[in-house]
């Protein structure tokens, strides 16, 4: 999160993001990027998706910070 704090992220984007990375911590844990297949990630995704967290328009956007949050 330093990372985005020190681009100077807006504190809602910074919000988000972190949600993000709690919810990805929780499905894959400590596991090397390199480890986690696109699969994994989209079942993971579809959770948030299902339980209706996210309007569909955003599930694209949160797909992709959610690889750059990983990386």
């Amino acid at each position: 999160m330093n990372k985005f704090e020190a681009e100077g992220d807006a504190p809602t984007t910074l919000k988000k993001k972190q949600w993000l990375l709690d919810f990805a911590n929780k499905e894959f844990g400590k596991r090397p990027i390199a480890e986690i297949k696109a699969p994994e990630i989209l079942d993971a995704l579809r959770k948030i998706e299902k339980r209706g967290d996210m309007r569909p328009q955003l599930a694209c956007a949160a797909r992709l910070e959610l690889c750059s949050a990983l990386e």
